[in-house]
């Protein structure tokens, strides 16, 4: 399991400073339509607040993600 309860740590300076940052830069480099900005937004909240919610049932690679 990936935590990132300790302030100092490299885990908590990557999901809670990197991947925020990531995820903006794909928002603003890709023409995504409104649907894929929303997921894109949820998922930069999910990565901050905790927890990271499962993919859609009927996702491409959700049997990946689930494994």
């Amino acid at each position: 399991m990936l935590t990132s309860a300790d302030p100092d740590s490299f885990a908590h300076s990557v999901i809670h400073h990197r991947h925020p940052l990531l995820i903006e830069q794909a928002r603003v480099a890709h023409p995504y339509g409104p649907e894929q900005n929303a997921a894109l937004q949820r998922l930069a909240e999910e990565t901050t607040s905790g927890t990271v919610c499962p993919l859609a049932a009927d996702a491409f690679d959700a049997a990946a993600w689930t494994r």
